[in-house]
């Protein structure tokens, strides 16, 4: 490419030059999703003209120098951000929001059949981290205590604290937060 310019006063001059073009990094991080929360989600993002990767913010990502890492992100709103920067030193970025749908309130099952097929093998709450600190106790029908816990994980299993299996029949639970107090019967079948 050549330039000539001239001043007010009629001098000129001449410039030279090679201009490069490169190709543009195009990137696409995907389109938003809603998950249920704990659930996680693939993030589907494309590239052309790019070359290395970095996604932003890392936590609660299996991999961020990847295309499609799986995430699962703990808040109600997340955007994740997408780098690629070619060989010639153009980049690019892209977001990508992924909504949580939040549980406020808890659901609790009154089933129990731990029998190894993998479907309702523990006494299941949909949130535990909601009554975190609380403690549960799960008594027999003649209101012993044959199981508790100060930090419910999913774990209650049929057995009691000595890992006894227990007899099939109705126990019952109790859960006492500050707040709140939790109970009602579990049938045990396996």
């Amino acid at each position: 490419m050549e330039y000539t310019v001239t001043d007010l006063v009629g001098n000129t001059t001449t410039c030279t030059f090679d201009l490069k073009v490169f190709a543009p990094v195009v990137l696409f991080a995907g389109t938003s999703v809603l998950i249920e929360e704990g659930d996680s989600a693939v993030l589907d993002a494309t590239v052309s003209n790019g070359g290395n990767i970095l996604w932003t913010p890392f936590y609660n990502m299996d991999n961020d120098t990847i295309l499609n890492p799986s995430v699962a992100p703990t808040e109600p709103a997340t955007y994740y951000t997408i780098y690629s920067t070619s060989a010639d030193g153009c980049s690019a970025t892209d977001s990508v929001l992924i909504l949580v749908n939040t549980i406020d309130s808890l659901e609790i099952n009154n089933f129990l059949s731990p029998n190894g097929d993998l479907s309702n093998n523990t006494w299941t709450v949909n949130k535990p981290s909601l009554i975190s600190g609380c403690p549960l106790a799960i008594y027999n029908r003649w209101g012993k205590i044959v199981w508790e816990s100060t930090s419910y994980e999913n774990n209650f299993d049929g057995t009691n604290e000595s890992g006894e299996p227990l007899p099939e029949g109705t126990y019952f639970y109790l859960i006492k937060c500050a707040q709140q107090e939790y109970k009602g019967s579990i049938l045990l079948m396996r």
